[in-house]
């Protein structure tokens, strides 16, 4: 069977099976936070951590019970994003291609497209998601536009159609990500440690 949700049916079933959440046994520091997949659609969980003002990660690990097929709408304010895949999948459409093995996500920010995307049942799904506020990067560029690279310009675009790349996963990208997702350090260090191999 496949499951069709919006993004606002998925983000619904967040919300609802969030109000009493489960433990996972995991350790949560104050700057954290864990929400469960929605028993309906099957198990695992993504935890978010707000690494400093407008930079955010999310780690998420999940198994869906069925076939999802997502329906996002045009979006009016897409942030700075990158998505790497330790396992699993998202299956692209006309849009975007396939994401995960091989392929991350690297996106700018501006207006992005519907698209259609599909998760697989049974398909286990490691990933990090990280989001910047686009004037948090903007803060790292030089002021002189002419000293900045052509691609960073293309992820800073204000009321525009957001770019869009992707490309492959090195082997440096694989190990970062499984530092992140096995990050050793508490508190304090855990937060340094997370923001400095998302940034």
């Amino acid at each position: 069977m496949t499951i069709i949700l919006s993004l606002d049916d998925w983000e619904d079933l967040w919300c609802q099976q969030n109000q009493n959440p489960q433990s996972h046994n995991i350790l949560l520091e104050e700057f954290e936070r864990l929400d469960e997949l929605p028993k309906c659609l099957g198990l695992g969980y993504c935890r978010s951590m707000k690494l400093s003002p407008g930079v955010e990660l999310e780690i998420c690990d999940y198994e869906f019970h069925d076939d999802i097929v997502f329906k996002i709408p045009v979006c009016n304010h897409h942030l700075v994003q990158f998505i790497i895949f330790s396992s699993g999948f998202i299956y692209g459409d006309e849009v975007h291609p396939n994401l995960g093995g091989k392929r991350f996500y690297l996106s700018g920010n501006g207006l992005s497209p519907a698209f259609t995307s599909k998760r697989k049942k049974s398909e286990r799904m490691t990933f990090i998601n990280v989001e910047i506020e686009p004037k948090v990067l903007a803060a790292f560029l030089p002021r002189d536009t002419e000293q900045i690279a052509p691609n960073l310009k293309l992820l800073i675009k204000q009321n525009k159609w957001k770019t869009s790349f992707y490309p492959d996963v090195i082997l440096a990208m694989q190990v970062t990500v499984q530092q992140i997702l096995n990050c050793p350090y508490h508190g304090v260090m855990k937060c340094l440690v997370s923001a400095s191999k998302s940034v």
